[in-house]
Protein backbone atom coordinates (compact mmCIF):
# COMPACT_ATOMS: atom_id res chain seq x y z
CA UNK A 1 0.00 0.00 0.00
CA UNK A 2 1.24 3.31 -1.30
CA UNK A 3 0.93 6.40 1.35
CA UNK A 4 0.01 9.67 -0.22
CA UNK A 5 0.34 12.95 1.53
CA UNK A 6 -1.67 15.79 -0.40
CA UNK A 7 -1.02 19.19 -0.26
CA UNK A 8 -3.69 21.94 -0.46
CA UNK A 9 -3.65 23.00 -4.21
CA UNK A 10 -4.91 19.19 -5.10
CA UNK A 11 -7.57 20.09 -3.31
CA UNK A 12 -8.36 23.94 -4.36
CA UNK A 13 -10.09 22.22 -7.42
CA UNK A 14 -13.44 20.73 -5.00
CA UNK A 15 -13.54 17.67 -2.98
CA UNK A 16 -15.55 15.90 -5.43
CA UNK A 17 -13.37 16.25 -8.95
CA UNK A 18 -13.03 13.06 -11.42
CA UNK A 19 -9.71 12.74 -10.19
CA UNK A 20 -10.57 12.66 -6.71
CA UNK A 21 -13.24 10.51 -7.44
CA UNK A 22 -10.46 7.79 -8.85
CA UNK A 23 -8.48 8.29 -5.82
CA UNK A 24 -10.94 7.52 -3.28
CA UNK A 25 -11.83 4.58 -5.28
CA UNK A 26 -7.74 3.86 -4.89
CA UNK A 27 -8.46 3.92 -1.51
CA UNK A 28 -11.58 1.89 -1.34
CA UNK A 29 -9.55 -1.42 -3.10
CA UNK A 30 -6.55 -0.96 -0.17
CA UNK A 31 -3.81 0.70 -3.09
CA UNK A 32 -3.37 4.16 -0.81
CA UNK A 33 -3.71 5.14 2.18
CA UNK A 34 -4.50 9.13 2.14
CA UNK A 35 -2.81 11.50 4.46
CA UNK A 36 -3.61 15.34 5.36
CA UNK A 37 -1.62 17.94 6.92
CA UNK A 38 -3.99 19.93 9.30
CA UNK A 39 -1.80 23.17 7.48
CA UNK A 40 -3.66 21.65 4.37
CA UNK A 41 -7.31 21.25 5.98
CA UNK A 42 -7.17 24.85 7.67
CA UNK A 43 -6.08 26.29 4.26
CA UNK A 44 -8.66 24.49 2.15
CA UNK A 45 -11.55 25.20 4.95
CA UNK A 46 -10.64 28.97 5.30
CA UNK A 47 -10.16 29.23 1.21
CA UNK A 48 -14.00 27.69 0.96
CA UNK A 49 -15.45 29.86 3.63
CA UNK A 50 -13.64 33.13 2.68
CA UNK A 51 -15.35 32.41 -0.98
CA UNK A 52 -18.35 32.20 0.13
CA UNK A 53 -18.44 34.63 2.28
CA UNK A 54 -17.38 37.18 -0.23
CA UNK A 55 -20.39 36.19 -2.27
CA UNK A 56 -23.22 36.33 1.21
CA UNK A 57 -21.52 39.68 1.35
CA UNK A 58 -22.40 40.88 -1.92
CA UNK A 59 -26.30 39.44 -1.93
CA UNK A 60 -26.29 41.13 1.36
CA UNK A 61 -25.28 44.31 0.40
CA UNK A 62 -27.80 43.76 -2.55
CA UNK A 63 -30.65 43.47 -0.38
CA UNK A 64 -29.97 46.32 1.76
CA UNK A 65 -29.24 48.78 -1.52
CA UNK A 66 -33.12 47.45 -2.44
CA UNK A 67 -34.15 48.86 1.26
CA UNK A 68 -33.02 52.78 0.29
CA UNK A 69 -35.39 52.38 -3.05
CA UNK A 70 -38.11 54.02 -1.08
CA UNK A 71 -40.52 51.45 -1.28
CA UNK A 72 -43.54 51.52 1.41
CA UNK A 73 -45.13 48.49 0.89
CA UNK A 74 -44.39 46.70 4.26
CA UNK A 75 -45.12 42.93 3.14
CA UNK A 76 -42.14 43.96 0.61
CA UNK A 77 -39.95 45.71 3.04
CA UNK A 78 -40.64 42.32 5.50
CA UNK A 79 -39.71 39.92 2.96
CA UNK A 80 -36.37 41.80 2.42
CA UNK A 81 -35.62 41.65 5.98
CA UNK A 82 -36.57 37.77 6.40
CA UNK A 83 -34.05 37.17 3.15
CA UNK A 84 -31.17 39.18 5.14
CA UNK A 85 -31.65 37.35 8.33
CA UNK A 86 -31.92 33.79 6.51
CA UNK A 87 -27.89 35.00 4.45
CA UNK A 88 -26.92 36.51 7.62
CA UNK A 89 -27.48 33.06 9.29
CA UNK A 90 -25.90 31.48 6.23
CA UNK A 91 -22.56 33.75 6.96
CA UNK A 92 -22.33 32.98 10.68
CA UNK A 93 -22.29 29.25 9.71
CA UNK A 94 -20.52 29.28 6.47
CA UNK A 95 -17.02 28.36 8.18
CA UNK A 96 -18.85 24.80 10.39
CA UNK A 97 -20.39 23.96 6.70
CA UNK A 98 -17.00 23.66 4.96
CA UNK A 99 -15.33 22.15 8.24
CA UNK A 100 -18.40 19.74 7.89
CA UNK A 101 -18.13 19.12 3.92
CA UNK A 102 -14.11 18.80 4.50
CA UNK A 103 -14.39 16.14 7.93
CA UNK A 104 -17.15 14.04 5.53
CA UNK A 105 -14.49 13.81 2.83
CA UNK A 106 -11.87 12.97 5.34
CA UNK A 107 -14.17 9.98 6.67
CA UNK A 108 -15.38 8.99 3.63
CA UNK A 109 -11.69 8.36 2.86
CA UNK A 110 -10.49 6.95 5.60
CA UNK A 111 -8.02 9.79 5.74
CA UNK A 112 -5.11 10.72 8.36
CA UNK A 113 -5.27 13.96 9.18
CA UNK A 114 -1.51 14.59 10.59
CA UNK A 115 -1.41 17.26 13.53
CA UNK A 116 1.69 19.18 13.36
CA UNK A 117 4.31 18.36 15.95
CA UNK A 118 5.13 21.77 18.46
CA UNK A 119 8.34 20.62 18.82
CA UNK A 120 8.73 20.76 14.76
CA UNK A 121 8.18 24.35 14.75
CA UNK A 122 11.85 25.60 15.73
CA UNK A 123 12.60 23.16 12.40
CA UNK A 124 10.50 26.21 10.90
CA UNK A 125 12.07 28.96 12.20
CA UNK A 126 15.13 27.48 11.48
CA UNK A 127 14.53 27.53 7.77
CA UNK A 128 12.27 30.95 8.46
CA UNK A 129 16.14 32.98 9.59
CA UNK A 130 18.06 31.04 6.89
CA UNK A 131 16.22 30.67 3.90
CA UNK A 132 16.47 27.51 3.60
CA UNK A 133 13.68 24.48 3.30
CA UNK A 134 10.55 25.89 1.75
CA UNK A 135 11.75 29.17 2.33
CA UNK A 136 12.03 30.88 -0.83
CA UNK A 137 14.20 33.55 0.60
CA UNK A 138 15.36 34.53 4.39
CA UNK A 139 12.20 35.87 6.35
CA UNK A 140 9.44 35.42 3.47
CA UNK A 141 6.64 35.04 5.98
CA UNK A 142 4.26 34.00 3.19
CA UNK A 143 5.96 30.64 2.93
CA UNK A 144 5.33 29.70 6.84
CA UNK A 145 2.47 27.27 5.38
CA UNK A 146 4.91 25.64 3.19
CA UNK A 147 7.63 25.05 5.39
CA UNK A 148 4.46 23.42 7.74
CA UNK A 149 3.45 20.99 5.18
CA UNK A 150 7.54 20.14 4.14
CA UNK A 151 8.50 19.48 8.12
CA UNK A 152 4.76 17.30 8.73
CA UNK A 153 6.30 15.76 5.54
CA UNK A 154 9.57 14.66 6.90
CA UNK A 155 7.64 14.01 10.30
CA UNK A 156 5.43 11.87 8.44
CA UNK A 157 8.24 9.74 6.84
CA UNK A 158 10.17 9.55 9.65
CA UNK A 159 7.38 7.79 11.51
CA UNK A 160 6.16 5.14 8.84
CA UNK A 161 8.70 5.13 5.71
CA UNK A 162 8.37 6.16 2.14
CA UNK A 163 5.92 8.16 0.72
CA UNK A 164 4.70 9.74 -1.62
CA UNK A 165 3.30 13.56 -1.97
CA UNK A 166 1.44 15.05 -4.60
CA UNK A 167 1.64 19.08 -4.33
CA UNK A 168 0.85 21.40 -7.10
CA UNK A 169 2.84 24.33 -5.48
CA UNK A 170 5.69 24.67 -7.65
CA UNK A 171 8.37 25.95 -4.63
CA UNK A 172 7.40 23.13 -2.32
CA UNK A 173 7.24 20.10 -4.50
CA UNK A 174 11.06 21.67 -5.52
CA UNK A 175 11.54 21.36 -1.77
CA UNK A 176 10.32 17.89 -0.94
CA UNK A 177 12.15 16.49 -4.11
CA UNK A 178 15.73 17.03 -2.16
CA UNK A 179 14.40 14.45 0.55
CA UNK A 180 15.41 10.78 0.65
CA UNK A 181 12.24 8.62 0.49
CA UNK A 182 9.47 10.97 -1.03
CA UNK A 183 8.99 10.31 -4.07
CA UNK A 184 7.16 13.85 -5.46
CA UNK A 185 4.12 13.91 -8.23
CA UNK A 186 2.68 17.87 -9.29
CA UNK A 187 -0.77 16.76 -10.18
CA UNK A 188 -2.83 13.33 -9.76
CA UNK A 189 -2.84 12.41 -13.28
CA UNK A 190 0.62 11.69 -13.54
CA UNK A 191 0.80 9.40 -10.22
CA UNK A 192 -2.43 7.41 -12.48
CA UNK A 193 0.26 6.62 -14.80
CA UNK A 194 2.33 4.56 -12.88
CA UNK A 195 2.27 0.78 -12.33
CA UNK A 196 0.10 -0.52 -9.23
CA UNK A 197 -2.17 2.11 -9.69
CA UNK A 198 -2.83 2.70 -13.05
CA UNK A 199 -4.50 -0.95 -13.64
CA UNK A 200 -7.44 0.00 -10.71
CA UNK A 201 -8.86 3.03 -12.50
CA UNK A 202 -7.77 3.11 -16.01
CA UNK A 203 -7.03 -0.52 -17.75
CA UNK A 204 -10.98 -1.44 -18.16
CA UNK A 205 -12.85 -2.97 -21.10
CA UNK A 206 -15.21 0.23 -21.70
CA UNK A 207 -12.75 2.87 -21.39
CA UNK A 208 -12.24 2.76 -25.25
CA UNK A 209 -15.57 3.51 -26.05
CA UNK A 210 -16.43 5.48 -23.44
CA UNK A 211 -13.75 7.62 -24.45
CA UNK A 212 -15.06 7.29 -28.65
CA UNK A 213 -16.62 9.99 -30.28
CA UNK A 214 -20.00 7.76 -30.51
CA UNK A 215 -20.14 8.15 -26.77
CA UNK A 216 -19.14 11.78 -26.45
CA UNK A 217 -22.28 12.74 -29.21
CA UNK A 218 -24.68 10.49 -26.88
CA UNK A 219 -23.74 13.01 -23.76
CA UNK A 220 -24.24 15.90 -25.98
CA UNK A 221 -27.76 14.38 -27.19
CA UNK A 222 -28.25 14.16 -23.31
CA UNK A 223 -27.05 17.31 -22.40
CA UNK A 224 -29.35 18.90 -25.40
CA UNK A 225 -32.31 16.57 -23.83
CA UNK A 226 -31.98 17.18 -19.82
CA UNK A 227 -30.36 21.10 -19.67
CA UNK A 228 -31.01 21.20 -15.59
CA UNK A 229 -27.53 19.18 -16.02
CA UNK A 230 -25.22 22.37 -16.68
CA UNK A 231 -28.31 25.25 -16.28
CA UNK A 232 -27.30 27.59 -13.88
CA UNK A 233 -23.59 26.82 -14.29
CA UNK A 234 -21.61 29.77 -12.93
CA UNK A 235 -18.03 29.60 -13.89
CA UNK A 236 -14.93 32.14 -11.88
CA UNK A 237 -12.18 30.37 -13.24
CA UNK A 238 -12.24 32.12 -16.61
CA UNK A 239 -8.75 32.42 -18.66
CA UNK A 240 -7.80 34.41 -21.87
CA UNK A 241 -8.95 37.50 -20.89
CA UNK A 242 -6.81 39.44 -23.25
CA UNK A 243 -9.44 38.18 -26.25
CA UNK A 244 -11.49 41.63 -24.54
CA UNK A 245 -8.60 44.01 -25.68
CA UNK A 246 -9.37 46.29 -22.11
CA UNK A 247 -8.93 45.64 -18.86
CA UNK A 248 -11.12 43.80 -17.24
CA UNK A 249 -11.56 42.27 -13.56
CA UNK A 250 -13.68 39.79 -11.79
CA UNK A 251 -14.72 37.49 -14.78
CA UNK A 252 -17.48 35.23 -14.60
CA UNK A 253 -19.51 33.12 -17.06
CA UNK A 254 -23.04 32.29 -16.80
CA UNK A 255 -26.06 30.91 -19.22
CA UNK A 256 -24.14 28.66 -21.20
CA UNK A 257 -26.13 28.18 -24.47
CA UNK A 258 -26.57 24.55 -25.12
CA UNK A 259 -27.82 25.26 -28.99
CA UNK A 260 -24.55 26.32 -29.45
CA UNK A 261 -22.47 22.71 -28.03
CA UNK A 262 -19.93 21.47 -29.83
CA UNK A 263 -17.03 19.25 -30.22
CA UNK A 264 -17.69 17.08 -26.53
CA UNK A 265 -15.22 15.30 -26.13
CA UNK A 266 -13.38 12.62 -22.64
CA UNK A 267 -10.32 13.80 -22.20
CA UNK A 268 -9.65 10.97 -19.51
CA UNK A 269 -11.60 8.60 -17.84
CA UNK A 270 -11.29 6.07 -14.59
CA UNK A 271 -13.32 3.47 -13.15
CA UNK A 272 -14.19 4.01 -9.82
CA UNK A 273 -16.02 0.96 -9.36
CA UNK A 274 -19.44 -0.51 -9.02
CA UNK A 275 -20.43 0.26 -12.61
CA UNK A 276 -19.59 4.09 -11.72
CA UNK A 277 -16.70 5.89 -13.94
CA UNK A 278 -15.55 9.38 -13.05
CA UNK A 279 -14.32 12.06 -16.47
CA UNK A 280 -12.90 14.85 -17.48
CA UNK A 281 -14.15 16.84 -20.48
CA UNK A 282 -14.36 19.35 -22.74
CA UNK A 283 -16.89 21.52 -25.05
CA UNK A 284 -17.26 24.34 -26.74
CA UNK A 285 -20.05 27.12 -26.84
CA UNK A 286 -21.17 30.36 -26.26
CA UNK A 287 -22.22 31.83 -22.80
CA UNK A 288 -22.50 35.34 -20.93
CA UNK A 289 -19.19 36.82 -19.56
CA UNK A 290 -20.09 39.18 -16.57
CA UNK A 291 -16.32 41.65 -15.32
CA UNK A 292 -15.92 44.72 -14.22
CA UNK A 293 -14.50 47.66 -16.34
CA UNK A 294 -13.64 51.89 -15.99
CA UNK A 295 -17.04 53.74 -17.03
CA UNK A 296 -14.75 54.91 -19.91
CA UNK A 297 -13.85 51.61 -20.78
CA UNK A 298 -17.58 51.20 -21.47
CA UNK A 299 -18.25 54.21 -23.58
CA UNK A 300 -15.72 52.75 -25.57
CA UNK A 301 -17.02 49.61 -26.01
CA UNK A 302 -20.66 51.58 -26.95
CA UNK A 303 -19.01 53.24 -29.34
CA UNK A 304 -17.98 50.01 -31.23
CA UNK A 305 -20.46 48.21 -32.79
CA UNK A 306 -19.24 45.37 -33.57
CA UNK A 307 -19.56 44.62 -29.59
CA UNK A 308 -22.78 44.32 -28.06
CA UNK A 309 -21.93 45.14 -24.39
CA UNK A 310 -24.19 45.62 -21.72
CA UNK A 311 -23.60 47.57 -18.59
CA UNK A 312 -25.75 46.02 -15.41
CA UNK A 313 -24.65 49.03 -12.49
CA UNK A 314 -21.57 50.92 -11.96
CA UNK A 315 -20.58 52.23 -8.18
CA UNK A 316 -19.21 55.54 -6.89
CA UNK A 317 -15.70 55.21 -8.06
CA UNK A 318 -16.90 54.81 -11.59
CA UNK A 319 -16.36 50.79 -11.98
CA UNK A 320 -19.10 48.69 -14.01
CA UNK A 321 -20.11 45.86 -14.14
CA UNK A 322 -20.46 44.47 -17.98
CA UNK A 323 -21.34 41.59 -20.29
CA UNK A 324 -21.20 40.65 -23.38
CA UNK A 325 -21.84 37.01 -25.60
CA UNK A 326 -18.65 34.88 -25.67
CA UNK A 327 -17.34 32.08 -27.13
CA UNK A 328 -15.55 29.81 -24.68
CA UNK A 329 -13.65 25.97 -24.57
CA UNK A 330 -15.49 24.87 -20.95
CA UNK A 331 -13.72 22.27 -18.65
CA UNK A 332 -15.21 19.88 -16.34
CA UNK A 333 -15.99 16.88 -14.47
CA UNK A 334 -18.79 14.04 -14.88
CA UNK A 335 -19.54 11.03 -12.90
CA UNK A 336 -21.40 8.55 -15.33
CA UNK A 337 -23.20 5.14 -13.68
CA UNK A 338 -25.16 2.39 -14.81
CA UNK A 339 -27.62 0.48 -13.15
CA UNK A 340 -26.13 -2.64 -13.51
CA UNK A 341 -22.76 -4.34 -15.51
CA UNK A 342 -22.44 -3.52 -19.21
CA UNK A 343 -20.53 -3.78 -22.24
CA UNK A 344 -19.97 -1.62 -25.34
CA UNK A 345 -22.91 -2.86 -26.92
CA UNK A 346 -25.06 -2.20 -24.12
CA UNK A 347 -24.21 1.15 -23.78
CA UNK A 348 -25.11 1.40 -27.66
CA UNK A 349 -28.27 0.21 -27.11
CA UNK A 350 -28.95 3.45 -24.75
CA UNK A 351 -27.30 5.51 -27.51
CA UNK A 352 -29.80 4.32 -30.10
CA UNK A 353 -32.94 3.66 -27.92
CA UNK A 354 -32.35 5.06 -24.37
CA UNK A 355 -36.31 3.99 -23.44
CA UNK A 356 -36.33 0.38 -24.64
CA UNK A 357 -32.57 -0.47 -22.86
CA UNK A 358 -32.61 -2.47 -20.59
CA UNK A 359 -29.42 -0.29 -18.66
CA UNK A 360 -29.90 2.69 -17.55
CA UNK A 361 -27.18 5.62 -17.61
CA UNK A 362 -26.94 8.49 -14.90
CA UNK A 363 -24.91 11.68 -15.68
CA UNK A 364 -23.83 14.20 -12.82
CA UNK A 365 -21.99 17.18 -14.63
CA UNK A 366 -19.62 20.20 -12.93
CA UNK A 367 -18.60 22.63 -15.05
CA UNK A 368 -15.28 24.51 -13.57
CA UNK A 369 -13.56 26.42 -15.61
CA UNK A 370 -13.58 28.67 -19.38
CA UNK A 371 -10.93 29.78 -22.01
CA UNK A 372 -11.93 32.13 -23.42
CA UNK A 373 -12.12 32.01 -27.65
CA UNK A 374 -14.02 34.46 -29.52
CA UNK A 375 -15.73 37.25 -28.80
CA UNK A 376 -19.30 37.34 -30.71
CA UNK A 377 -19.54 40.11 -32.55
CA UNK A 378 -22.71 41.58 -34.40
Amino acid sequence: MRNILLDTNILYAGLWTADLQALSHLVDQGVIALHVPEMVKREKVSKVSFEIESELNKIISSIRSLNNKGLKNERFLRALEFSERIFHDLLESTEKHARDDFDAWIDKNKTNVIEFNPIKFANVLDDYFSGDGAYRKLKERSDIPDSIIHHTALSLRDEIGPITCIVGDANLRKTLEKENYIDVYSCLDTFFELDGIEEHIQNFSLKPYLMSSEFSDFVMKVLEAEPQLIRGVEIEEVANLSILNIQAFNPQISDIQLDSLEDFGIMDIYSIGSDKFSAKFKFTAYACLTYVSDYGTFLDLDKNYERDVEMHNMNGDGMCELSEIISAKFYGDAIFWFDHPQTPTDIQKINSNSKQSDVKMSIDIEVNKAILSELILN
